[in-house]
């Protein structure tokens, strides 16, 4: 289990969040970013050669109020952690399902491979 984030503990406020983790590939991010996802907590650094800001992870807050916690754990592995509420489950069913088929759908179409719609 992964530890907890300061930003998830305040905000917790005597009812702990549900946990749900998936290893995601490491293009997830730039998906996440491309998505209706409000970012509410980002931790990064500033590469002093290139002036690229690095990101070491990110909190992102969907529509549904479920909290997605994307960190990189190793150098080619990230990791996604949702905190949700125990009622919100079902909730959190559909939108992992239609959240995965996305990012499916986007990279098998990035790829050259026509959808037949």
């Amino acid at each position: 289990m992964v530890s907890k984030p300061e930003y998830i503990k305040d905000i917790e406020d005597g009812k702990p969040f549900s946990t749900l983790e998936l290893d995601v590939p490491d293009d997830f991010s730039k998906f996440l970013d491309g998505r209706a996802l409000t970012t509410v907590f980002t931790d990064g650094w500033m590469d002093f050669e290139t002036g690229e800001l690095k990101t070491r992870s990110q909190i992102y807050l969907t529509k549904q109020s479920f909290y997605l916690y994307l960190f990189k754990d190793c150098v080619d592995k990230k990791t996604l952690v949702i905190y949700y509420k125990e009622e919100q489950l079902n909730e959190l069913k559909l939108f992992i399902r239609q959240l995965l088929k996305t990012y499916k759908n986007g990279t098998t179409n990035s790829k050259g491979i026509k959808r037949k719609d």
